[in-house]
Formats: C-alpha cells, structure tokens, sequence
C-alpha cells in the first residue's frame, strides 16, 4: 500500500512539473521562452527578430518550437496545424532564413532543422 501512495505522489510531482513546462509554451509566455533561449543560445530569437522583422508572431512561436526540437506531431498538436502543414511550414521558414544576407546564419542553421 505504501508504494501506491508514494507512486502517486510521483505522478503528482512530475503532473506539476508537466504543467510547468506547458504554461511556459503558452502564448502568453512566448517572450519568456525566447529569453531563454536567448540566455542559453547566443541570443537567438532577438537576432531572428532582428534579422526577420515582418515574420508573425505565430511563425516566431513556431521557430521556438523548432529550436527545442519538438517532433513534427508535437508541434501540430500544439498549434492546432495538420502534420503535412508543419512539414510545409518548417521548409517555408528554414527557406526563408537560408535566404538571409546574415553573420548568423551558421547560429540559425545549427538549431532550426
């Protein structure tokens, strides 16, 4: 009995750990996101902003994604697009970045595949 209860209180730990995580991908939280990915990669996501100022923010979403290494279904689910349209976003937006006149474009290529 006792290994079912502390069972439980794991599950309740990694539950809270999972909500977390999941309300740091909320929209809301996208800039928060982005400074962490800016804190741990190089300043990613400012240069992107800078380098692509017309992009939409749910394509900037998008890229997080991209950059945490979210699976093609992972992504779909979470923004609501069928797989095949991920597929297409991803080419669209790693065509987009290959045609930046860009000194970082080694920093984008290396985390946005």
């Amino acid at each position: 009995m006792e290994s079912s209860n502390s069972s439980k209180g794991g599950n309740d730990k990694i539950y809270a750990e999972v909500k977390k995580i999941l309300a740091i991908l909320d929209e809301p939280n996208q800039r928060e996101l982005e400074s962490m990915l800016d804190d741990n990669l190089d300043g990613i996501m400012t240069k992107l902003r800078t380098e692509m100022p017309n992009t939409a923010e749910k394509d900037f979403r998008f890229i997080t994604f991209l950059i945490l290494g979210f699976d093609t279904k992972t992504i779909a689910r979470m923004m609501g697009y069928n797989v095949s349209s991920v597929y297409t976003k991803r080419h669209n937006i790693k065509d987009r970045i290959a045609k930046l006149e860009s000194k970082h474009q080694t920093l984008f290529s290396e985390f946005i595949s």
